[in-house]
C-alpha cells in the first residue's frame, strides 16, 4: 500500500498546530490532562513525518520506528550536556527535545502513535496498485481503444524502488488471469490467438507469467468475453472492486507490500475460493437485477 504524501503534509502541519496550540492555549484541554495532550501530539507528528517519508512503508515499522525515536529523545533529557542544555533553552530546542524525562511522557507518545496508526489506516492508505496507475500519464484511455485493466509497466518503478525481481509486477494480476481462463471467461479472439500457448499452459509446459508475457503483460479488454469484461470491471477495478483487497488481506501478511507477495500455486489456491465467492455473489445480484427489470 502507497500512502498520499500531499494529505500526510498537511497532516503532519495540522499536527504541529494543535501541538503548538496546546501549549500556548493549555485550557483548551482539561487541566487533569496537563502536558500530555502536547506529548501526544508530538508523537503523532513524528509517526506522521516518518510515513511522509517513506509512503510504501508498513504501518508496523513506522510505528515502531515513531516509539523508538520519541523513547531516545525521552530518554535523552536524562543527559545534561552544557550543550544540550543550551539547544534547550531555545523554543524550537525545547518543544524538540523537551527538558525533563517522565515516564507518563512515553505513555502519551504511545496514545500519539496508536492514534496515527488509526488515522493511517482510516485516512492514508490507498492500493500502491492503483497509486501506480494513476501516476502514468500515459494510462489514460481514448474512446474506442481496449479498457486497459493493468500493465505490468505501470508498476516498474515500484519494483525497482523495492529491489524486486521484475515478474513482481505481474504477480498481482497472473492469478486473476488463471481464474478467467479456468472459468472460460475469455473472448473467441483470446482463445484463437494464443490457442497454442494456452495447450501449452493447460498442460504444465508453459507458466502464466509466460502466457501474460505473450500479450506484453497487458490485460485488457479485448482479452475477456463480455460476461468476463462485466466481471473484471465490478471485481478488479484498482480503486473500487474488491481484488485487491482480498489479495492483500489473503497474501500480504506481514510482508512490507503487496508488491512483495511471490506467484505460486499454492497462494492460488488460497486466493481461488475468494474470487469464486466473488464471481457467484456477482452473477446472483446481476441476475437480481435482470429480474427486477
Amino acid at each position: 500500500m502507497k500512502r498520499s504524501r500531499l494529505w500526510l503534509l498537511f497532516s503532519v502541519m495540522a499536527a504541529i498546530a494543535l501541538g503548538l496550540a496546546s501549549r500556548k492555549f493549555p485550557s483548551l484541554f482539561p487541566a487533569l490532562l496537563g502536558k500530555y495532550p502536547g506529548d501526544a501530539l508530538w508523537a503523532l507528528m513524528v509517526f506522521l513525518g516518518l510515513a511522509f517519508c517513506k509512503p510504501r512503508a508498513s504501518t508496523r515499522s513506522i510505528a515502531i520506528l515513531a516509539l523508538a525515536t520519541s523513547c531516545v529523545v525521552e530518554f535523552s533529557q536524562l543527559y545534561q550536556a552544557d550543550w544540550l542544555k543550551e539547544i534547550r533553552s531555545t523554543t524550537l530546542g525545547h518543544l524538540v527535545l523537551g527538558s525533563t524525562f517522565s515516564w507518563f511522557d512515553i505513555a502519551a507518545y504511545a496514545v500519539g502513535i496508536l492514534a496515527g496508526v488509526l488515522i493511517d489506516a482510516v485516512c492514508f492508505r490507498t492500493s500502491g496498485f492503483a497509486a501506480d496507475k494513476r501516476q502514468t500519464a500515459h494510462s489514460a484511455e481514448n474512446p474506442g481503444n481496449p479498457h486497459v485493466y493493468d500493465k505490468a509497466k505501470y508498476h516498474h518503478e515500484s519494483i525497482e524502488e523495492f529491489g524486486l525481481p521484475d515478474e513482481h509486477a505481474s504477480n498481482h494480476t497472473v492469478p486473476i488471469l488463471r481464474w478467467l481462463i479456468e472459468n472460460q471467461l475469455m473472448s473467441e479472439f483470446f482463445l484463437t490467438e494464443c490457442a497454442d500457448e494456452l495447450s501449452r499452459f493447460r498442460k504444465g509446459r508453459m507458466s502464466i507469467h509466460e502466457l501474460y508475457g505473450r500479450w506484453d503483460r497487458c490485460l485488457i479488454s479485448d482479452m475477456l468475453s463480455e460476461q468476463g469484461n462485466a466481471f473484471a470491471m465490478h471485481y478488479f477495478d484498482f480503486e473500487k472492486g474488491a481484488y485487491l483487497k482480498d489479495y492483500c488481506a489473503t497474501l500480504q501478511g506481514t510482508l512490507p507490500s503487496e508488491f512483495h507477495v511471490a506467484y505460486s500455486d499454492e497462494n492460488y489456491r488460497r486466493l481461488k475460493p475468494l474470487m469464486d465467492a466473488a464471481y457467484a455473489h456477482w452473477e446472483a445480484s446481476a441476475a437480481t437485477v435482470v429480474k427486477l427489470s
